[in-house]
Order: C-alpha cells, then structure tokens, then sequence
C-alpha cells in the first residue's frame, strides 16, 4: 500500500449519513464494480492506509482510483451512529521541474570548482550555465509560437515532443482541465451509485442533489 505525496488537490465532497451502518470494504468493492462498468479508460482502483493522526495513531482504508497524474481517494467509514463518506481529487505534481534540476546540477558543479580552488572559474561557468538555461527556454517556447502558431495542444499531440514539452514546461490546457473533470466525474457517480445501494437496502432516504455536489476549486489555478 502507497501513500499520497506532491500531489495538489483539486475538488472534494463529503457527506455523513446519520442511522446508517455499513462495511468499508463492502462500500469500496461495490464502488470498484460500479467503476468497471462505467469503463473508465486507464483507470486502476487499490486500496490504501492513511493514519489518522500521528505516528503512532490507527490506519484508516481508502479506496484510491488513478487515471494518469490524476487521483482520487474516497473514503468510507462509521463515524458514531451514522457512515461517513467522502472523495478527494489530486492531480500529482513533480517535486522539481526538470529545469530546477538543472540548476541544481549547475551550482553543484560550480561549487566544486570553488572548493577546488577556481573560484572565479567556478562563478563565471554559474553564469554561463544560466543564461543557457534561461536562452535554451526562451528559444524552446519561441518555437512553439513560430512553428506552430502558438498551439500548445499541437505540441502534446506529438508522441515524443509532446511528452518532452510537458515535462519541461508542464503547459496547462484545456484537455487537462477536462479530462480531471471527465474523471472526476465518472468516479463520483460510481461513488453515489455505491451509495444509493446502502440507503436503499438500510431503507435510508437518498442523497439530496444538493448534498451530491463536489466543492470544486478553482482547476484553472495552477
């Protein structure tokens, strides 16, 4: 079992059902079934621990299903005389941009030739090292905009390219926007469907469709 790490939220929803008593594991195989038949393409459901406090608090299981970068862990568990339920959407993010890498490389170097004693050699092949860096980001965004005509989503449609653009620029785009959203989605009505079974078998009234709502956040806010 993983946890989650560098990884940037983006909606929730959460809903505490009073009177209601359930399995945790009987709520996340029934979100599982009810996923595969939504055939969500490249989606993969595991189970995994979070700790509920400190080192030495209890685990608590999730249900986390991913998609790409994208992640959602929703939860079921008894909370007093009702069942708690909820779901969190991340997007992941790299630690470090590869440009960050980089630089760090660069100093790394140049402080090796300080402590070797060519401190004036060391700072000169910082300066130099940097201004290629900012040139050669210059020039690879340039590009973009005169080859092709500033359309970001032509580059990522390029098997190769594409995947060396979005790892050095992490561009934001429509398609991501509304693939999160697509997944989301999908993934949040399997999560009500699992729901309206317990309600159903418990004789419990069904979610309103106000309380059905994910809170969103800004997903254009990177």
């Amino acid at each position: 079992m993983s946890k989650n790490s560098g990884q940037e939220p983006i909606p929730h929803w959460h809903q505490l059902i009073d009177n209601l008593e359930a399995s945790p594991t009987a709520f996340y195989d029934s979100v599982e079934t009810a996923i595969e038949e939504r055939k969500i393409p490249d989606t993969k459901t595991s189970r995994v621990e979070w700790k509920e406090g400190g080192i030495a608090s209890a685990k608590r299981l999730y249900l986390r299903v991913t998609r790409g970068q994208l992640t959602i862990d929703v939860c079921g568990a008894p909370f007093g005389r009702g069942f708690f339920f909820s779901s969190r959407l991340t997007n992941a993010v790299p630690a470090l941009p590869l440009f960050a890498v980089i630089l760090m490389i660069g100093v790394l170097v140049a402080a090796m030739k300080a402590v070797t004693g060519d401190f004036e050699g060391g700072m000169w092949f910082l300066a130099m090292f940097v201004a290629v860096v900012i040139v050669g980001w210059l020039f690879a965004r340039g590009l973009v905009g005169l080859v092709f005509g500033g359309s970001e989503e032509r580059v990522l449609a390029m098997p190769v390219l594409g995947y060396m653009y979005e790892i050095l620029f992490r561009p934001h785009s429509y398609y991501k926007v509304d693939a999160a959203l697509m997944f989301q989605a999908a993934v949040h009505a399997a999560v009500l469907e699992a729901i309206d079974l317990l309600t159903e078998a418990k004789g419990i009234r069904k979610l309103s469709e106000l309380e059905r709502k994910p809170v969103f956040r800004d997903l254009n806010r990177r």
